[in-house]
């Protein structure tokens, strides 16, 4: 899923303390998230051009793990009504919810009675945006190369 719409997000990492540098950076890193779930168990694979973290989670019981922006928090994991509840134990203490619909998952962060919000739309699984970098990028090394290849046979040819 892509990021589309973001809220009051810099709000939010101000609350959390992350530094000024960062939150200026934050809209433009535009997170990618892969969901998968069997069974109980869920694996939240968040990645965008820099950075990417990997989260096992199981509904029910206590994980740690390692955030994006480097912290490593102990959450209780809830699932309720068709939404994935993260709860931090450890001050801050934050609730991340992710509810879901056929297209789109909408993730509220909160912190200190700061609300921020994601809202992710589900992306075409043959088409992701990782793909179609890798696609610019080879079209623009191919053009360059036979740009210079072309130079050289016209020198060769003088």
């Amino acid at each position: 899923m892509e990021t589309g719409e973001v809220g009051n997000f810099e709000e939010y990492c101000e609350c959390l303390g992350i530094s000024w540098v960062k939150r200026l950076l934050s809209p433009f890193v535009c997170p990618c998230q892969t969901i998968s779930v069997n069974g109980d168990c869920w694996s939240i694979l968040t990645s965008c051009r820099i950075k990417q973290t990997d989260i096992q989670l199981t509904v029910g019981q206590e994980c740690t793990w390692l955030t994006f922006d480097g912290r490593k928090i102990r959450t209780s994991v809830d699932l309720e009504d068709g939404r994935l509840t993260l709860r931090q134990l450890d001050p801050p203490h934050i609730n991340i919810t992710r509810e879901f619909t056929s297209n789109t998952m909408v993730m509220t962060l909160e912190v200190h009675n700061v609300k921020a919000r994601r809202i992710y739309k589900k992306q075409d699984n043959t088409t992701s945006r990782w793909s179609r970098t890798l696609l610019f990028l080879s079209f623009c090394l191919s053009t360059a190369s036979v740009a210079w290849y072309w130079k050289q046979l016209r020198l060769a040819w003088l």
